[in-house]
């Protein structure tokens, strides 16, 4: 009995030893292609995006550790982010890229989104998103703030939800930002601004400083295509918008507020010393 339970327990560990030592090539094979994948042109692995806190799938899997070809899914600039899953219209891929170019603040920034679905053996364009800014001599930038792939309407198909910035702004301010989800190729838009904390309200910002109301300014622009006011993906995509908006207005509260109790403690301290000086100097 003794002599069994010894040889199980060998058996265990030995195959734990093989399954990690396994683990470990692959994992090393994977890092050494990736360090060959530096040309543009090459099959492209990038490291498995963490999508567990930021997607709702449901059901459906998101795979992020795939091979991407620009021959068989082309996309422009530098692979940033893909996707791959199988949901009721078959097999999906999702690409962003991007490129960059500042030349001196005058250049451009450009932003692509790729969603290609398998059809006898070859991947299709569904849908595809290309946006860019180009440079006044300050700032130049085009930032993702947030992405999403998840089922809204919880049909089995999955939407995408992008959020970014277009910056070329010489001064702080408002950055213009856009919002657009994707319903089966059919896109709602929401085009406004964000960093409204550093701005008065849009009330008072058209009053003094638009001072015309034929240029009314507004802060939220929803642009809803092709579907009703009263869809779900319509709701969820202003939604959206503003729950962004304002958990960025109420995270910059707390960092102001966080900032005033330092300047406070410092003050208290620079006058505490200040008090022992004068206390010592007196004795």
């Amino acid at each position: 009995m003794r002599i069994g339970k010894k040889i199980s327990i060998i058996k265990i560990i030995l195959g734990l030893f093989i399954v990690f030592n396994s683990c470990s090539e692959r994992i090393n094979k994977d890092t050494n292609k990736e360090k060959l994948c530096d040309s543009a042109y090459k099959d492209s692995i990038i490291p498995t995006y963490d999508v567990v806190s930021k997607f709702d799938y449901s059901d459906i899997k998101i795979d992020t550790f795939i091979l991407i070809s620009r021959t068989g899914t082309p996309y422009n600039g530098n692979l940033d982010k893909k996707f791959e899953w199988t949901d009721l219209t078959g097999k999906n891929r999702l690409i962003l890229s991007s490129t960059y170019d500042y030349k001196d603040g005058f250049g451009r920034a450009e932003i692509f989104a790729y969603q290609y679905l398998l059809k006898d053996k070859e991947w299709e364009l569904v849908w595809r998103i290309n946006d860019f800014v180009d440079g006044m001599g300050c700032d130049l930038a085009i930032d993702l703030l947030d992405f999403k792939l998840l089922d809204i309407d919880k049909s089995g198909t999955i939407e995408t939800v992008l959020m970014y910035t277009r910056d070329c702004s010489c001064d702080a301010g408002f950055i213009e930002t856009k919002l657009i989800l994707v319903v089966r190729g059919e896109k709602i838009k929401v085009r406004g601004v964000s960093r409204q904390y550093l701005m008065p309200t849009e009330e008072i910002f058209n009053r003094i400083v638009v001072k015309d109301e034929k240029k009314y300014f507004k802060y939220k622009n929803l642009d809803i295509g092709s579907f009703t006011e009263d869809t779900i993906f319509v709701k969820y995509a202003s939604d959206f918008w503003d729950e962004y908006i304002n958990n960025e207005n109420e995270q910059y509260k707390k960092e102001m507020e966080l900032f005033r109790k330092k300047q406070e403690e410092e003050e208290r301290l620079k006058q505490e010393r200040n008090r022992q000086k004068e206390e010592g100097e007196n004795y």
